[in-house]
């Protein structure tokens, strides 16, 4: 059966194999400008309610689940899964490999590692002034930019647990559920609370083997 309500926008391309389901949006008009032409990899599926904003770069063999939403001129690499209702802003760079489960709310101008997890329901920010006024974000524009995390390869992050600005999440570090991360985590270390604290390191057992 052939999907119903597909909207194709902006001659995005749809690569071999890839699958659209009912009420997708590719390629759709933003508040940014679009820096390329939005791809949908091979074989990756984009599930129902799911948007796809223009300029967009969509590995092969990922999974957007059904209504995510992916902002403009993000790109996101091979066999990464988007879980329901996530929410990724703009010119986020994700790599492939990736987990983001339910409801997790990846910033703008942020950076996610290959192999990384994010549990439901995360929050990472990119905004320290905490949206003041425009006449007072302009006089500021210099001194202080939209910089969202970095969660290097092979990282953990909890559910629930919340990234400040400017963060990096060292590799294969954990962040366990419900911490708030006010600074840098170092590599294969775990840390909760909130704020968060080292607790330990990785158990060599738990690292990636790849």
């Amino acid at each position: 059966m052939k999907p119903s309500f597909v909207i194709i926008e902006n001659n995005a391309l749809i690569e071999a194999g890839a699958i659209l389901q009912n009420f997708v949006v590719i390629g759709k008009d933003g508040s940014q400008k679009a820096k390329r032409r939005t791809r949908i990899g091979e074989g990756t599926r984009v599930l129902t309610g799911a948007i796809v904003y223009n300029g967009c770069d969509i590995g092969r063999h990922c999974l957007i689940a059904d209504g995510a939403s992916v902002r403009e001129n993000c790109t996101v690499g091979d066999h990464t899964v988007i879980g329901r209702h996530v929410c990724i802003e703009n010119n986020t760079r994700i790599g492939s490999h990736v987990l983001i489960e339910t409801q997790t709310h990846v910033t703008g101008n942020m950076i996610i590692e290959d192999y990384v997890f994010l549990g439901g329901n995360v929050t990472t920010t990119n905004d320290r002034l905490m949206g003041h006024p425009i006449k007072f974000r302009t006089r500021l524009r210099e001194k202080i930019k939209l910089v969202g995390p970095i969660i290097k390869r092979g990282a953990r992050i909890g559910s629930a647990s919340c990234i400040l600005p400017g963060v990096t999440v060292g590799e294969e570090a954990v962040v366990g559920a419900g911490a708030v991360v006010t600074k840098d985590v170092p590599p294969f270390t775990v840390v909760v609370g909130v704020p968060a604290r080292e607790v330990k390191k990785v158990e060599e057992y738990e690292l990636l083997q790849i």
